[in-house]
C-alpha cells in the first residue's frame, strides 16, 4: 500500500487543478521560499480530517480556499483528494484503490467522500484505523514536531510521546470522565443541599399530616355519632313526656302513706340501735385484751428456747478455747527461730553487694573515659573525610563547569546569529497582523452596537411579557378564588332558602302550620319573618323575643282559634298566636326619660322595621324593653330606675324588672331573625362576584392574545440577537487570536532583543570564569594531600581505643549481672523476715481474742438460767386470767345474739319504707320538671346541630346510622372523640397534601442521590482502570521507543549513543522526558547542550524511531532537515534511502543532498504571483540526471 496520487484545486495557492502522482520510493517536492510547497503537506493534513485552522497556518477554515490575486478572483471552494493503492487489501475496503476527498465552501458547508460516496469524518477515521495514516500519526512530520523535540521544557515533549505510545485517546477519555465526575459531584452536592432542606421539613410535616389525618378521622366519627345521638334522643324525648304525666298523680298518694309509716319505725329502731352499740364496744375491748395476752405468752416461750440454746453452746466452746491457746504458743516459738536464720543470711548478702558495687564504679569511670576519646577521634576522622569528599566534589564541579563553559560559548555564538534572523521575521509579521487587527476591530464595534440595540429591545419585550404573565397569573388566581367563593355562596344561598322554606329551627307545631299555611286563611306569618333589623341589633332583639320570635301573627282571633283547634285535633303540640285585631302595643315606653341615659340606644321596637299593620305587634313584643350598648351602662340604668325596666345589651345580656339578670355566651343561635337578611346579602354578593368574574375572563382572553403577539416578537428578536452574537463571537475570536498573536510577537521581539544583549554579556563572563576555575583546581589538590596524612594517624589511634573499650565493657557487664543476682537474693530474704513478723503478730492477736471469750462464758450462763425461771412464772399467771375472760365473752355473745334478731326485723321494715319514700320523692321531682326540660333539650339539640353542622333535626334523622342505638355508649364515644380532638391541639389540615408532595420529592431526590453516588464510584473505577492501562501501555511503548531511538541515533550519527529518560519514573503519566545524546567523540549529555545541527539531527532520529515503531505506508517530511549542515544532510539522505524499501517517502525540501536521493522531483513555482504550479522530473532516468547535473 502506498500513496498514489494527490489532487487539489482551490486549496490555498493552488488555484488551478494540480495532480501529483507518486510511485513507491522517495518523492521530492522542491521550490523556492514562498512558492507554496508546504501547502502540499497542509493539503494532506486537511483531507485526512484536520479541524484546527492554526495547524493549517490559518485563522479559520475559510482561509484554506484560494483568496484570489490582483489578476484572479477568489474561488468559492477548496478541494483535495488522496488516492491510495490498496491492491494488497491493507485497508478494509474491497477495491484496488481508495480515494478520500474533502471539499469546503465559503458558505461554511463541507463534505467528505470515500471512493466518491459522501461519508462522515468518522468513516474516514475508521477506514485508516491502525494503518498509520492520519492526522494524529507520524505519516506527516513537519517542522512543528522538530520544534517540539527541541523544546527546553521536557514536559512540552510529553504530548509527542503520549501520541507515540497511543495513550492520547485514553487521556482524552480520562479527561472527559473527570469532567463527568466533577459534574456528577456538583449534581450530588446540589441534590444533598436540597435533601438537607427537605429532611428538615419531612419530619415535622409527617407529624403534622398524621395529626391532621387523625383529626379528620375523629371529626367524621364525631359528626356521625353526634348526629345519630341527637336524632335518637329526640325520638326518646317525645315518648317520655307522655309517660310522666300519667304517673305523677299515683306517686303523690303513695308518698303520703309511706311518710307516716316511716316515722313510727324510726322511733323503735333508735332505741334498739343504742343498746347494740354499747354491747359491741365491750366485746371488742375484751377480745383485744385476750389477744394481747396470748401474744405475750408466745413471746415468753420463744425467749426460753433461745436462752436454753445459748447456755448449751457456751459450755461446749470452753474446752475448745483452751486447746487452741496451746497451739498458738507453739506456732510463735517456731516462727521466731525461722526469722533469726533469715537475719543472719541477709547480713552476708549486704557485705557481698558492697564489694561488687565498688568494682563496678571503678570500671564505669575507665569506660566513660575511653568512650569520650573514641567519639573525639571518630568526629575528627569524619570531618577529614567530609573535607576530602567536598574537595573532590568541588573539583568535579569545576571540571564540569569548564566543559559547560566551552559548550555555552559555542551555543551563544550560534544563538546570536539565529536571533538576528528571528527579529527580522518577527518585525514583518507584526506589521501584517496589525493591519488585519485594526480592520476587524472596526467591524466588531459595529456588531456590538447592533447587539446592544437588540439586547435592549429583547429585554424590554421580555419585561413586558413577564409583567403580562404576572398580571395573568394574578387574574387567573382571582378567577379561581371567585369561582370557589361563588360555589360557597351558591351553597349558602340554597341552604338558607331551604331553611326558610322548610322553617327549620322552629317548633314542631309552628312548622306544621307554616308548611301548610296556604290551607289556612288569615295567617300573616311568624314574627321572625315580619320584622327586620340591623345585624348589630339582631342578638339583642332575639334575646328580648326569646321563644316569642316563633309566635304566629294572624289577621283575626277566629283565625287563631281555628289553628289552635287544628293543633289539638291532630295532637301537633302547642303554639302562640298574635291576632292583629286583639293585640295592642301602641302605648309609649313607660319611662321615656331613660332613653337619654348614657349608653341607652333606644327601645327595642324602635330598632326594628316592619310593615305598618304590624306596628302594634312590634310594640307589644318590644315596646317596653330598652336596648343599651353594654352591661355596665345597662346596670347603671337599672339601678337608677330601681330595677323596674327591662333592659337588653347588644351582646344579649338581659335585665328584667326585679333585678333578675341573664347572660353568658350563646352556645348556638339559630339566627331566625337574620336568615332573610343573610339570604339577601348572599344574593347581592353573588351578583357582584359574578360580574367581576365576567370582567376577569374578558381580561384573560385579551391578555392571551397580547401574550401570543409578544412571544412572536421576542422569538424574532432573540433569533436576530443570537445570529449577531454568533457572528460577533466568531469575529471576536479571530480578533482576539490576532491580538494575542500580536502580543506574542511583540513580546517575542522584545525577548529576542533582550536575549541578544544577554548573550553578549555571557561571552565576557565565560572567559572570566574560565581563568578563575583553573586556579581553584590547583589549590584543591594541595589541601587534599595534607588532610589525608593527618587522617592516617587518627585511624591507628581510634582502633586501639576501641579495643580497650570492648574489654572494659565486657568486664563491667559481668559485674552488673553478678550484682543483680545477689541483690535479688537479699530482697527475697527481706520478704521472708517480713512474712515471719506478720505471722507472729497475727498468732498472738488470735490467742488473746480466744482467751477473752472464755472468761465471759460462766457469767452469761448464770444470767440466762435466772431469766428462764422468771418467764415460766409469768406464763402461768397469764393463762389463768385468759380463762376468766373467755367465760365473760361467751355470756355477752349469747345476749347479743338475742338482740340481733329483734334489730334485724326492725331494720328490714324501716329500710323498705325509706326506700319507697325516696323513690317516690325522686319520681315526683323528676315528673314535675321533666316536661319543661324535655322541651329545652329539643330546642338545644336543634341549635347545636345547626351551629356545628348546619343541619336541621329532620336532616339528622334522615342521615343517621341505624346501628347507633345505645345513647349511653354514644355519649361515651362522643366524649372520647372530643377529648382526643382537644388533645391533638392546633391542626394544619393542608399538611397532608404538603407532606405527600415533600415526601415524594424527597424520595425522588434520595434515589437521585444514590444513583449519583453509584455513578461517581463507577466513574472513579473507570478513571483508575484508564490510568492503570495508560501506565502499562506507556511504560511498554516508551521502552520500545527508547530502544529504537538508540538504534536510529547510531545509524544517523554513524556511531554514538542516544537515550531517553523520564524525569519522574514514579509518575509516568505526568513526567517530562529528557533526551540525552552522545555524538561520536563526545560525552553523553543533555540534547540541549549540543550544537544546532546536532540537536536537529537528534530530533529527526527520535521522530524516525517513533515512525519506525508505528510505520505508515507513506511518510510526508516537510523540511525537517533544514537546520542540518551538509554532512548531516548526507547522513539523513542515506538513512532515507535505506528505508525506501519499506516506506514511501514524500519530502518537501530545498537541500541538495536530499534532492539527489529522490527518485522523482516535483518542482513548485509561481509563474504567476500568488498561484502555485507543478513541474516534475524523474531522476531514475539517466538522461534526466545528466540534465540536472548540467543545470547545477
Amino acid at each position: 500500500m502506498y500513496l498514489k496520487k494527490i489532487e487539489t484545486q482551490g486549496f490555498k495557492s493552488f488555484a488551478n487543478r494540480a495532480v501529483l502522482e507518486f510511485t513507491p520510493g522517495i518523492m521530492g517536492i522542491v521550490g523556492p521560499n514562498g512558492s507554496g510547497k508546504s501547502n502540499i503537506a497542509d493539503a494532506v493534513r486537511w483531507v485526512l480530517g484536520e479541524q484546527s485552522a492554526r495547524q493549517l497556518r490559518g485563522s479559520n477554515m475559510q482561509d484554506v480556499i484560494f483568496a484570489g490575486t490582483e489578476s484572479r478572483r477568489p474561488m468559492s471552494y477548496a478541494f483535495v483528494s488522496l488516492t491510495i493503492d490498496n491492491s494488497d487489501r491493507s485497508l478494509s475496503v474491497d477495491t484496488d484503490e481508495v480515494t478520500v476527498s474533502r471539499q469546503v465552501f465559503r458558505s461554511g458547508e463541507s463534505e467528505y467522500r470515500l471512493n466518491g460516496n459522501v461519508c462522515r469524518l468518522k468513516d474516514i477515521y475508521e477506514t485508516f484505523y491502525d494503518s498509520g495514516i492520519g492526522k494524529e500519526g507520524y505519516s506527516i512530520i513537519g517542522q512543528g514536531q522538530i520544534d517540539t523535540v527541541l523544546s527546553n521544557k521536557p514536559e512540552e515533549r510529553r504530548l509527542m510521546f503520549d501520541e507515540a505510545a497511543g495513550i492520547v485517546k485514553y487521556r482524552k477519555r480520562r479527561d472527559i470522565t473527570l469532567k463527568k465526575l466533577e459534574s456528577e459531584q456538583a449534581s450530588r452536592e446540589r441534590v444533598e443541599d436540597i435533601l438537607g432542606e427537605l429532611e428538615k421539613q419531612v419530619g415535622p410535616l409527617e407529624k403534622q399530616s398524621e395529626k391532621a389525618r387523625q383529626y379528620l378521622k375523629l371529626r367524621d366519627e364525631l359528626k356521625e355519632y353526634e348526629v345519630g345521638a341527637f336524632a335518637l334522643e329526640s325520638d326518646e324525648l317525645e315518648s317520655k313526656l307522655n309517660e310522666v304525666r300519667t304517673n305523677l298523680e299515683t306517686v303523690n298518694a303513695d308518698l303520703e302513706r309511706a311518710s307516716a309509716e316511716e316515722e313510727h319505725l324510726r322511733d323503735q329502731y333508735d332505741a334498739l340501735n343504742t343498746e347494740n352499740e354499747e354491747r359491741d364496744t365491750r366485746l371488742a375491748a375484751r377480745q383485744a385484751q385476750m389477744a394481747d395476752m396470748r401474744v405475750a405468752n408466745e413471746n415468753r416461750e420463744g425467749r426460753i428456747s433461745l436462752l436454753t440454746e445459748q447456755i448449751r453452746s457456751a459450755q461446749a466452746n470452753r474446752d475448745l478455747i483452751e486447746e487452741r491457746a496451746r497451739d498458738y504458743d507453739a506456732a510463735v516459738t517456731r516462727i521466731e527461730k525461722e526469722r533469726e536464720g533469715f537475719y543472719t543470711q541477709k547480713n552476708a548478702v549486704d557485705e557481698e553487694l558492697d564489694r561488687i558495687d565498688d568494682k563496678i564504679s571503678a570500671l564505669e569511670e575507665e569506660t566513660e573515659a575511653l568512650e569520650e576519646e573514641e567519639k573525639d577521634l571518630t568526629f575528627r576522622l569524619e570531618k577529614g573525610n567530609s573535607t576530602i569528599m567536598a574537595s573532590l566534589d568541588r573539583k568535579a564541579q569545576i571540571t564540569a563547569s569548564l566543559a559547560a563553559l566551552d559548550a555555552r560559548e559555542e551555543q551563544t555564538n550560534e544563538r546570536l546569529a539565529a536571533l538576528t534572523q528571528e527579529k527580522e521575521a518577527a518585525d514583518i509579521q507584526i506589521r501584517e497582523l496589525q493591519s488585519d487587527h485594526d480592520a476587524q476591530q472596526e467591524t466588531l464595534k459595529l456588531l456590538d452596537e447592533e447587539i446592544a440595540g437588540l439586547s435592549r429591545k429583547l429585554e424590554e419585550d421580555q419585561d413586558g411579557e413577564r409583567n403580562l404573565r404576572i398580571v395573568r397569573a394574578e387574574r387567573e388566581e382571582e378567577k379561581q378564588r371567585l369561582e370557589r367563593e361563588l360555589g360557597i355562596l351558591r351553597a349558602r344561598r340554597e341552604n338558607l332558602s331551604n331553611l326558610i322554606e322548610r322553617y327549620d329551627g322552629y317548633g314542631g307545631s309552628v312548622k306544621a302550620i307554616m308548611e301548610k299555611k296556604d290551607r289556612f286563611p288569615g295567617i300573616c306569618g311568624v314574627v321572625a319573618d315580619l320584622i327586620t333589623t340591623d345585624k348589630k341589633y339582631e342578638t339583642a332583639i332575639e334575646t328580648v323575643l326569646g321563644g316569642r320570635i316563633q309566635n304566629i301573627v294572624t289577621e283575626t282571633e277566629d283565625a287563631a282559634k281555628s289553628l289552635i283547634n287544628y293543633l289539638k285535633t291532630n295532637r301537633l303540640g302547642r303554639a302562640t298566636f298574635l291576632p292583629l285585631d286583639a293585640v295592642r302595643g301602641d302605648r309609649g315606653f313607660a319611662r321615656p326619660e331613660a332613653l337619654g341615659e348614657p349608653g341607652a340606644i333606644g327601645t327595642a321596637a324602635s330598632l326594628v322595621s316592619t310593615d305598618g299593620r304590624y306596628v302594634g305587634i312590634v310594640g307589644f313584643l318590644l315596646g317596653q324593653t330598652l336596648v343599651a350598648d353594654n352591661m355596665d351602662h345597662a346596670l347603671a340604668i337599672a339601678r337608677k330606675y330601681s330595677y323596674r325596666l327591662s333592659i337588653v345589651t347588644l351582646e344579649g345580656e338581659y335585665l328584667t324588672p326585679g333585678g333578675v339578670m341573664s347572660g353568658g355566651a350563646y352556645k348556638n343561635n339559630s339566627n331566625l331573625l337574620g336568615r332573610r337578611r343573610e339570604l339577601d346579602a348572599c344574593e347581592a354578593e353573588e351578583k357582584r362576584k359574578q360580574a367581576r368574574l365576567v370582567t376577569i375572563r374578558t381580561e384573560l382572553k385579551e391578555s392571551a392574545e397580547k401574550l401570543e403577539g409578544m412571544s412572536s416578537r421576542i422569538a424574532e428578536t432573540d433569533l436576530r440577537l443570537r445570529r449577531s452574537s454568533l457572528q460577533a463571537a466568531a469575529l471576536r475570536a479571530q480578533w482576539e487570536g490576532k491580538k494575542k498573536d500580536l502580543e506574542q510577537l511583540r513580546t517575542r521581539l522584545a525577548s529576542l532583543t533582550e536575549e541578544e544583549e544577554k548573550r553578549g554579556r555571557e561571552l565576557e563572563d565565560i572567559r572570566t570564569q574560565r581563568e578563575s576555575v583553573n586556579q581553584n583546581v590547583s589549590d584543591l589538590d594541595t589541601d587534599s594531600e595534607s588532610i589525608r596524612a593527618q587522617m592516617t594517624d587518627l585511624a591507628v589511634r581510634l582502633d586501639k581505643v576501641k579495643e580497650q573499650f570492648r574489654e572494659k565493657s565486657a568486664a563491667l557487664e559481668t559485674l552488673r549481672v553478678e550484682f543483680s543476682n545477689v541483690s535479688q537474693k537479699g530482697d527475697f530474704l527481706l520478704q521472708n523476715v517480713k512474712r515471719c513478723n506478720e505471722e507472729i503478730a497475727r498468732t498472738r492477736r488470735e490467742k488473746a481474742d480466744l482467751l477473752q471469750g472464755n472468761i465471759s462464758v460462766e457469767t452469761v450462763t448464770r444470767e440466762r438460767e435466772e431469766e428462764i425461771r422468771q418467764l415460766r412464772l409469768d406464763i402461768e399467771t397469764a393463762e389463768a386470767e385468759l380463762k376468766r375472760l373467755e367465760q365473760l365473752q361467751r355470756e355477752e355473745e349469747a345476749l347479743k345474739e338475742e338482740r340481733r334478731e329483734e334489730q334485724h326485723n326492725y331494720f328490714e321494715a324501716k329500710e323498705a319504707v325509706t326506700q319507697r319514700i325516696s323513690l317516690l320523692d325522686r319520681e315526683q321531682y323528676r315528673l314535675q320538671t321533666q316536661e319543661q326540660r324535655l322541651e329545652e333539650q329539643i330546642e338545644k339539640q336543634a341549635e347545636y346541630l345547626w351551629t356545628e353542622y348546619e343541619m336541621t333535626p329532620s336532616q339528622a334523622r334522615a342521615i343517621r346510622n341505624p346501628e347507633i342505638k345505645n345513647p349511653a355508649e354514644v355519649r361515651r364515644f362522643i366524649a372520647q372523640r372530643k377529648k382526643a380532638i382537644k388533645e391533638l391541639g392546633p391542626v394544619y389540615v393542608e399538611s397532608i397534601e404538603k407532606y405527600k408532595e415533600v415526601s415524594e420529592r424527597y424520595e425522588f431526590l434520595k434515589g437521585q442521590q444514590e444513583d449519583l453516588i453509584k455513578a461517581e464510584k463507577e466513574l472513579q473505577d473507570m478513571i483508575r482502570e484508564l490510568e492503570k492501562g495508560m501506565r502499562e501501555q506507556f511504560r511498554e511503548q516508551f521502552a520500545l521507543i527508547r530502544q529504537e531511538f538508540s538504534r536510529v541515533f547510531s545509524d544517523l550519527f554513524a556511531g554514538g549513543k542516544g537515550d531517553l529518560i523520564l524525569e519522574d519514573p514514579d509518575d509516568v503519566l505526568s513526567s517530562g522526558v529528557i533526551i540525552n545524546a552522545q555524538p561520536p567523540g563526545k560525552k553523553l549529555q543533555n540534547m540541549m547542550q549540543l550544537s544546532g545541527g546536532e540537536k536537529a539531527l537528534t530530533a529527526i532520529a527520535l521522530l524516525f524511531a517513533i515512525q519506525n515503531l508505528k510505520p505508515s505506508p507513506f511518510c510526508l517530511l516537510d523540511e525537517i532537515e533544514a537546520a542540518l549542515d551538509e554532512p548531516n544532510v548526507k547522513r539523513f539522505a542515506d538513512y532515507l534511502y535505506r528505508l525506501r524499501g519499506s516506506t514511501q517517502f514524500l519530502i518537501i525540501t530545498h537541500r541538495r543532498g536530499t534532492m539527489e536521493m529522490a527518485d522523482k522531483l516535483y518542482g513548485i513555482t509561481m509563474q504567476e504571483k500568488g498561484v502555485s504550479v507543478l513541474v516534475s522530473v524523474n531522476l531514475t532516468d539517466p538522461a534526466s540526471r545528466e540534465i540536472l547535473d548540467e543545470a547545477e
